[in-house]
């Protein structure tokens, strides 16, 4: 889905129009954009779903892309 909660209980939203992933506090507070349309890494092209795993890595599947992307607590795309 497009919707997940990290281990900090932020909230991160597919924004598939804009090709990223948003940032948000539990208060609703945005705090980061991850992602931009494009073919590199850390680039989307039509962003669909978004999970986070027990250890804080962020995968967003890049449906146009054919591809999963992880990102690591630092942000950077990590493949």
């Amino acid at each position: 889905f497009g919707i997940a909660v990290d281990r900090d209980n932020n909230v991160l939203v597919v924004d598939s129009r804009n090709n990223r992933v948003q940032q948000f506090t539990a208060t609703g507070k945005f705090t980061l954009a991850l992602g931009r349309v494009g073919v590199d890494l850390g680039q989307f092209s039509n962003p669909a779903g978004v999970a986070v795993d027990g250890r804080g890595a962020i995968s967003v599947a890049d449906v146009s892309n054919a591809r999963i992307q992880r990102f690591t607590l630092s942000r950077k795309a990590a493949e």
